[in-house]
């Protein structure tokens, strides 16, 4: 059960070096930004890009699931 945690941990740590120089186009970094009211504003709008962005997605699948429906039929 050890060993499990163990590589669970080592993997963890090998794979957030990866995901922490990621850059995702269209989120802004609200770290340097001065203020609060600055820094809540940043923060929002990645959020409503994410939104925007899971929608359109969730869209698409579902027009493609619509599709392969539709050709099975």
């Amino acid at each position: 059960m050890l060993r499990i945690a163990f590589l669970a941990l080592s993997l963890l740590a090998l794979g957030s070096h990866r995901a922490w120089a990621q850059d995702i186009a269209g989120i802004e970094d609200c770290t340097k930004t001065s203020g609060l009211d600055k820094r809540t504003g940043c923060l929002q709008s990645n959020v409503n890009y994410l939104q925007r962005l899971v929608n359109k997605n969730a869209l698409e699948a579902a027009q493609k699931l619509t599709a392969a429906q539709a050709e099975i039929v």
